[in-house]
């Protein structure tokens, strides 16, 4: 999913780069497995609180033959809210990739928005992340909505890890429930 690069406490004129594996679960089931997702991603915040960004993200479906990724990039703002809130927006375009099974490869477009919260120096609550995305062609049947919230944790200056929930959606109805465990690196 594309919420997933790391915010805590955004710093300008910061690189960041991460890793994400999401253990997707049935949105009926959370017992049961759906599949995994593995992203890698990075991002540049520029003094002036631009943020440039981009990902790549393998998605692997348990119980069936079919196996994808995603490649995007987007560009955003941070905003600070006082001392206690950061909101940040972003939209990009991507590439669909169907690797094996079933669909085709297209583009797609996508907007993001993100509340934090900083509860200590190293504990960021993220509040809410909101995604809708959706290929230009609708036909391709990937309006992909989501819908997150987690916590990141600073380990020090350059590291920090996170866990996320998630919900995805898919033209319409529930696609999955998510845990995401990420780490971050910043110079």
């Amino acid at each position: 999913m594309a919420l997933a690069v790391d915010r805590p406490c955004a710093r300008a004129d910061e690189t960041a780069i991460g890793a994400n594996i999401t253990f997707e679960r049935l949105p009926d089931d959370f017992a049961a497995t759906r599949g995994t997702d593995v992203e890698v991603n990075a991002s540049h915040t520029f003094d002036n609180k631009l943020i440039v960004g981009g990902l790549a993200k393998y998605y692997d479906t348990i119980s069936s033959d079919s196996s994808h990724a995603i490649i995007q990039i987007t560009i955003g703002y941070a905003w600070s809210l006082g001392d206690y809130l950061t909101l940040t927006a972003n939209g990009g375009i991507g590439g669909h990739l169907q690797l094996t099974g079933s669909g085709n490869d297209f583009p797609y477009y996508v907007f993001d928005v993100g509340l934090d919260v900083p509860v200590t120096d190293l504990l960021t609550w993220n509040l809410v992340s909101v995604r809708y995305r959706n290929a230009f062609d609708t036909s391709n049947d990937f309006e992909t909505p989501a819908i997150a919230t987690g916590f990141s944790i600073r380990l020090d200056k350059q590291n920090s890890i996170s866990v996320k929930i998630e919900r995805d959606w898919s033209d319409g109805s529930p696609e999955y429930t998510g845990v995401q465990i990420g780490y971050t690196y910043r110079f």
